[in-house]
């Protein structure tokens, strides 16, 4: 677990979309969609996605490229792990590399953290899998964890580490901002 003085940003959604605590802006700089909040594990939750709210944050501050750790609860409501399309729930990306975290889409459905330095297109990046049928269930909440360095990329869910890999993974940068939400794409 991280210190407190070594978390750059803790959103916790309870009936806000501004962060807890953070090193950069507290506020998102965009919000796309409807703000609204339902019960989640522990107070609130927002909803995101189709029936809710993509949030964009400033990452200056909030996350670095050479490493980073995403933690989230997620609940599929709207969406089951095998349907079409992919469902980001974190991710910043510029042309010298990115971070994300989400389900990919079928015939190659899994639970992806994925970090890249840029460069050629699906060649240099690195991602740690886990299979999203057995992690994500409709209507059940999911603990992710998502964490890399320069040596490392590792994929958690409900404490049980699902997914490595190690390599020379850290992002040379990322975008001015980063995404939370479901961001979903790639649906016919």
């Amino acid at each position: 677990g991280a210190q407190e003085s070594d978390v750059l940003l803790h959103a916790g959604f309870e009936g806000t979309v501004a962060a807890k605590t953070a090193k950069g802006a507290l506020s998102p700089k965009s919000i796309s969609g409807e703000v609204h909040f339902e019960e989640g594990v522990r107070g609130k939750a927002l909803v995101a996605g189709e029936a809710g709210a993509l949030l964009h944050y400033a990452a200056k501050g909030n996350v670095e490229a050479n490493r980073g750790t995403v933690e989230m609860w997620v609940k599929p409501v709207d969406w089951t792990p095998a349907e079409e399309g992919s469902h980001i729930f974190f991710m910043s990306s510029s042309k010298d590399g990115w971070v994300q975290l989400y389900k990919f889409f079928p015939p190659n459905s899994g639970l992806l953290m994925l970090a890249g330095k840029g460069g050629r297109p699906n060649a240099d990046y690195w991602y740690a899998s886990g299979a999203s049928n057995s992690i994500l269930k409709k209507g059940e909440w999911v603990h992710l964890v998502g964490t890399w360095d320069s040596g490392r990329i590792v994929l958690y869910a409900n404490g049980e580490r699902v997914g490595a890999l190690q390599g020379n993974v850290a992002p040379a940068a990322l975008g001015e901002t980063f995404v939370v939400g479901d961001d979903s794409w790639g649906k016919p």
